[in-house]
């Protein structure tokens, strides 16, 4: 037999579904690079992802039965445990690995050794391999967050309710929908006995190697009613969060049709889908076009209007004088080349305070000489 035949195409509706994120509350962060910040206190470099049993409830969710795992042997490459997962859907393998560290240091230095690397590895590559199906694929695209860290307790200080709003922060920022409705946690939900049912209709070829579920013996009235009782949001009205969000993405793509005073949690969801698939189609202004185009130079950043603000040693009216000769309403509205030549005075200021022998009045801003 050969692999053309062995191997069955995956149908563009699970391939879909597969890419669906997955809800705000399933999405933890991994704490990574600990360390101080400015004010001494610890934080760390969280790293959005989502536990392996996550994947798998997804994929018995679309796929009951048509998935596996078949064994590969792991292996040692010095300190690290390198474990290869195969992860099969419908008849198509995709593999990839995963790694952790046999042995660990603690912050004296001391050696031990890591009890959960096979744990460790083997959730890693899962992941990895069910990416190659589009499944979690997403969480690599997001941004990573610097939080506050405990030390004590080795974890990230934040509480529930805020690692599920910098999720969704972080999927409107990516022109995610902040509630994904499709294909969310709901087990024994009728759109997933549709699902697998499908795949087996559309391609048959995966009906040699599979087995034919059963036909529920509902009627469709049954399905609805269960329906309804497993989602009874589709029932209410949209939430706070849903509006709020809706605005924000209303207000950024100029938007000027109001929504409507009345709003189901569904009819929300579907506004959410579109306004962020349109945010995320967007046409962005390169940085490249604006310098080029004189009524919109470019302008400076934030932490160097903070060091003009702490070189003058947040003297008023120095800060006047430096707007006053570049005229401008405020330091933010310097251009890349004021910016360039205020530097220049600022730091010659600086060099002849510290070259003077004897102790002399406090510099006001250098004149301009025509």
């Amino acid at each position: 037999m050969t692999t053309s035949q062995m191997i069955s195409p995956i149908p563009e509706t699970l391939k879909a579904a597969l890419k669906e994120p997955f809800p705000p509350e399933q999405i933890d962060f991994l704490p990574k690079m600990v360390r101080r910040n400015k004010a001494g206190a610890l934080v760390c470099r969280a790293l959005p992802y989502a536990n392996k049993r996550i994947y798998e409830d997804r994929l018995n969710e679309l796929a009951f039965g048509l998935w596996s795992t078949p064994y590969v042997s792991p292996f040692q490459q010095g300190n690290k445990l390198i474990v290869p997962v195969t992860v099969t859907l419908c008849g198509v393998p995709h593999t990839d690995y995963g790694e952790s560290f046999l042995m660990l240091k603690n912050r004296k230095g001391v050696e031990r050794e890591n009890e959960n690397s096979a744990t460790e590895a083997y959730s890693q590559g899962f992941r990895r391999a069910c990416a190659q199906f589009l499944l979690g694929r997403y969480l690599y695209t997001l941004d990573a967050l610097w939080l506050p860290y405990d030390g004590d307790a080795d974890r990230i200080a934040v509480t529930e309710g805020e690692r599920i709003a910098w999720i969704e922060k972080l999927y409107l920022k990516a022109g995610l929908p902040p509630r994904p409705t499709q294909h969310a946690v709901s087990r024994g939900a009728p759109q997933e006995t549709t699902s697998v049912r499908q795949i087996l209709t559309d391609h048959p070829a995966s009906q040699e190697h599979q087995v034919q579920p059963k036909e529920p013996a509902v009627s469709p009235a049954q399905e609805h009613k269960a329906a309804t009782m497993l989602h009874p949001e589709s029932n209410k009205q949209a939430t706070k969060e849903q509006r709020a969000s809706l605005e924000k993405l209303r207000q950024r793509l100029t938007i000027t049709t109001s929504l409507p005073q009345t709003l189901s949690y569904d009819q929300a969801a579907a506004l959410l889908k579109d306004y962020s698939q349109q945010y995320q189609q967007r046409p962005k202004a390169t940085p490249a076009s604006r310098t080029q185009t004189p009524e919109h130079p470019p302008r400076v950043n934030t932490l160097f209007v903070e060091w003009i603000r702490k070189t003058v040693q947040q003297d008023a009216e120095r800060i006047a004088r430096i707007c006053k000769h570049y005229q401008i309403a405020r330091l933010e509205d310097l251009t890349h080349e004021q910016s360039l030549d205020l530097t220049h005075r600022l730091k010659q200021t600086h060099q002849k305070a510290t070259q003077a022998t004897t102790r002399t009045q406090p510099s006001s801003f250098p004149a301009v000489h025509q």
